[in-house]
């Protein structure tokens, strides 16, 4: 396999975990995941073991302006006419508790999305929980990356949707002690105004796995 394949490779599978972990596969790419993670364990043995028992990271936000951290073009660079820089964000947080993070199995996460499709709400889940692969709060970011992160969904309906969602607290306790710390920690912090999403990063820190 060239590197260009490799590449290749890497993408789909990230694309696939990522949608995985947001919405039950297709048939057509639950075939092609595995067919990739096949090929990654002949190339890394217990690749797939590895990711799955990973953490997905859940990183909760609130109360955060947006800083323009694009570089003023210099007075050569005025002069000849160069480029613009390219746009550069980052967030700002009046106090460190208003940033957090807890890292969740993957497994657990994959079984998480599973109830609550079970529940009804398998269409409103991607919202209420956007993933990613890589996008960290505390780096600059660039116009789609801000973007991004402008998306993401009010803490108030995220937590409306999962304690008015019938037979989900049972369903959360039959899966025991894992999932109902997954539960209260998204209602704790949906409930006090943070937004979350999921980083990815980890489930492919392997060998320096990565595109």
């Amino acid at each position: 396999m060239n590197m260009e394949q490799e590449h290749r490779q890497a993408i789909g599978l990230h694309d696939l975990r990522i949608k995985e972990l947001r919405s039950k596969l297709s048939l057509s790419e639950q075939m092609e995941l595995e067919e990739l993670l096949t090929e990654k364990n002949e190339k890394q043995p217990g690749f797939e073991q590895m990711q799955v028992h990973s953490e997905v990271i859940l990183y909760a936000i609130r109360n955060y302006t947006w800083n323009d951290r694009t570089p003023e073009p210099t007075f050569l660079q005025k002069l000849v006419k160069a480029k613009p820089a390219p746009k550069s964000y980052k967030l700002s947080f009046p106090e460190l508790p208003d940033a957090d993070e807890k890292g969740f199995m993957y497994s657990l996460m994959l079984d998480f999305r599973q109830v609550m499709e079970d529940i009804g709400l398998g269409a409103e889940w991607p919202k209420m929980l956007p993933a990613e692969w890589g996008v960290y709060y505390g780096e600059p970011m660039d116009d789609g990356e801000k973007q991004w992160f402008d998306t993401l969904p009010e803490p108030a309906w995220c937590h409306t949707k999962l304690i008015e969602a019938k037979g989900l607290e049972e369903k959360v306790a039959q899966h025991g002690e894992q999932m109902i710390q997954l539960f209260e920690w998204l209602k704790e912090y949906w409930g006090n105004g943070y937004q979350i999403y999921a980083d990815l990063a980890d489930v492919f820190d392997y060998y320096g796995e990565g595109i």
